[in-house]
């Protein structure tokens, strides 16, 4: 039986887990609401609470709001709470310039994510962790081997063909499972007649304006016609073939990127993941492909990279002694130089801000940073002998000699260990910071002398004349507020 596949499915995917919440899809036509039925059976027994939801995407106004009045009353009929909402996604798609498939893809994830959100308040009666709340959609093998054949028209490779997944992220970092997607339609549509279900019907699918109603309504059937009887089923065995190829890669991938990391930055604004050259180099292309791919995904990059973008990226890591810089989109930036390959997240048109504070005492400086600073990601601060300064320096009653700037022509800043002065130069050059990047480190100086390079890069180095020891009796709090780099 069909309800018992998807059951399976469930179990052997992990896709449900006792105790979750399941935020169904239901746009009232067949696929979703075969799915509404099996899940309302299946919820009592699984131990999960189930809510409806429901987008209307305004591309066909009147029959829009018959369907969302149709998913209505079958949330009364059920006694399952249900939520609608109407969104015009034509003039999404307008403003966004995106297609009107796209925009209503989004507009659907931003509202399960909306009830995701209510559900994840403290306030809330039964209020849910975000891992126990999964979206549930009714894909099926039809549209697994429509995506498969779709990619394979756009030449994707090995993860593109492997298709949907059963359980996945979307854009929003929703849990989106997909229990049907080994089940035909023709045994949904059938599911549906036995129970009497009488979906919505929706005509825009009958009619070849997108590319993936062109492949279903046009591509599919001729090829049934001349070479195969059922294809939507060889490409879906097609799809399972390739998941077992890319699960492969992605684990060996997943081993290398613990073996060629060298840091990660995924804290501040400005996030970055660094590797080391050489030994990214030992891998073949495909498993780098992959270590680059998780490590701009972990620095927020979730659009798709472009084959050209990854072929460019294989050959600048292979240059040695020459720094190399390939941009890609929405200020994400591969960096090679002195051995490092460098994932970053460039933000712009950002300011730091500086904040000076004066305290008595060791232990009334230390209390504030208690209170006020510790565990906060966005602020980060050093603090100097406040009379040491002033021996040298005639410092105002509010510190404005004490200022917050990128580098200049002498900078210079003293550290333990080395005598006399350290040139900013020669210290960024020894720290290995790429030449593109010295311009933009946020140093707090007063006049040429450097009190603290405020970047991880130069770990954070201070000033070593101006640091407190046992006869400190003043001293001054340095706070940088906004993006940390």
């Amino acid at each position: 039986m069909l309800k018992d596949i998807i059951k399976k499915n469930i179990e052997k995917h992990s896709l449900i887990d006792p105790g979750d919440l399941v935020i169904l899809g239901l746009s009232g036509g067949p696929d979703s609401m075969c799915l509404m039925n099996v899940l309302y059976n299946l919820k009592d027994r699984m131990k999960f609470e189930l809510v409806f939801a429901h987008v209307s995407h305004n591309f066909r106004i009147a029959e829009g709001r018959k369907d969302m009045e149709f998913v209505r009353s079958i949330g009364e009929k059920y006694n399952v709470k249900t939520f609608v909402k109407e969104v015009d996604c034509p003039k999404m798609a307008l403003d966004m310039k995106i297609s009107g498939e796209e925009a209503g893809r989004l507009a659907r994830y931003e509202f399960f994510n909306e009830i995701e959100n209510l559900y994840t308040e403290k306030s809330c009666e039964n209020s849910y962790r975000r891992e126990q709340i999964k979206v549930a959609v009714a894909h099926n093998m039809w549209d697994q081997s429509e995506t498969i054949l779709f990619r394979i028209l756009r030449g994707s490779g090995v993860d593109g063909i492997a298709g949907i997944e059963y359980k996945s992220k979307n854009a929003v970092g929703s849990n989106v499972i997909r229990p049907m997607l080994n089940i035909s339609r023709n045994r949904i549509e059938e599911y549906c007649e036995e129970k009497r279900l009488n979906p919505r019907m929706d005509e825009t699918n009958q009619k070849d304006v997108y590319t993936r109603n062109k492949i279903r309504l046009k591509l599919i059937p001729c090829i049934n016609e001349m070479f195969n009887t059922d294809v939507n089923k060889t490409l879906f065995s097609l799809g399972e073939n390739a998941k077992i190829d890319k699960e492969y890669m992605w684990a060996e991938a997943d081993k290398a990127y613990g073996r060629v990391l060298l840091e990660e930055n995924l804290k501040y604004a400005e996030k970055s993941v660094v590797f080391i050259q050489r030994e990214l180099w030992n891998y073949h292309s495909a498993i780098v492909h992959r270590v680059l791919l998780k490590a701009f995904r972990k620095i927020g990059l979730n659009k798709d990279v472009l084959r050209g973008h990854i072929a460019r990226a294989l050959e600048i890591i292979k240059i040695e002694n020459r720094p190399k810089e390939l941009t890609l989109p929405d200020g994400f930036t591969l960096e090679v130089a002195y051995g490092r390959v460098t994932c970053i997240k460039r933000v712009k048109n950002e300011k730091n801000f500086l904040k000076k504070r004066e305290f008595s005492s060791i232990e009334k400086c230390e209390d504030y940073i208690k209170n006020n600073l510790s565990g906060k990601h966005k602020v980060q601060y050093a603090v100097f002998d406040l009379e040491k300064l002033k021996q040298k320096y005639a410092i105002s009653e509010d510190f404005r000699e004490i200022e917050l700037r990128n580098r200049k022509s002498g900078d210079y800043i003293r550290l333990n260990g080395i005598a006399g002065r350290k040139k900013l130069q020669d210290f960024l050059v020894d720290m290995k910071v790429p030449r593109q990047e010295r311009d933009r480190i946020d140093l707090v100086c007063i006049a040429d002398e450097i009190l603290w390079i405020a970047d991880d890069r130069c770990r954070r180095r201070k000033n070593c004349e101006f640091t407190l020891d046992n006869s400190t009796k003043h001293i001054i709090l340095l706070e940088i507020q906004g993006i940390l780099c």
